[in-house]
């Protein structure tokens, strides 16, 4: 037995109520609304008469009394890893941004070590060697020959660029 059947709502009727029925009749919002603004009620009624404190005001007078090491953030040269950095102050030493001194190094694919040298002589050598070839066959088996020979001399030299870098990068 049921005693309360639902009944069925239109569109129309539940919209008026909805949020995801909203209309843009005067234009998107496009500022955010902030409700809780100006009610910090975990705050004491004492708090609008005093200031933000912080110990850091009082360490750094102790340690100038005392004669003591300065901050850390007063020393411009940054000593972290195997790159330099330098800090750029602007009027306090606490406001400061680091930055490298110099530009990271990135691998460039320029032939390093002798035996890449001596395999771009080798790939040199073969395509003298070829070019010798192609001149001495025929017109059609010259141009045959020569999309296999530049696929072959692309291939070699792939390899080449790939044994560079790999010796590269053994320490």
């Amino acid at each position: 037995m049921v005693l309360f059947a639902p009944a069925k709502l239109t569109f129309s009727e539940v919209s008026p109520h909805s949020l995801r029925a909203v209309s843009l009749e005067h234009g998107p919002q496009y500022s955010a609304i902030y409700w809780e603004t100006g009610h910090r009620s975990w705050l004491p009624f004492w708090a609008a008469a005093t200031q933000k404190f912080t110990w850091k005001l009082i360490d750094d007078q102790l340690r100038g009394l005392l004669r003591m090491t300065l901050a850390v953030s007063r020393e411009p040269f940054v000593f972290y890893s195997s790159r330099s950095y330098f800090r750029s102050y602007f009027g306090d030493p606490d406001v400061h941004l680091v930055s490298p001194l110099a530009a990271k190094f990135r691998f460039s694919f320029n032939a390093a070590g002798v035996e890449a040298f001596e395999e771009l002589d080798e790939l040199q050598q073969q395509q003298q060697q070829q070019q010798q070839q192609q001149r001495s066959s025929s017109s059609s088996a010259a141009a045959a020959n020569h999309f296999f020979a530049s696929q072959q001399d692309k291939n070699n030299a792939i390899d080449a660029i790939r044994k560079s870098a790999k010796i590269a990068e053994q320490p």
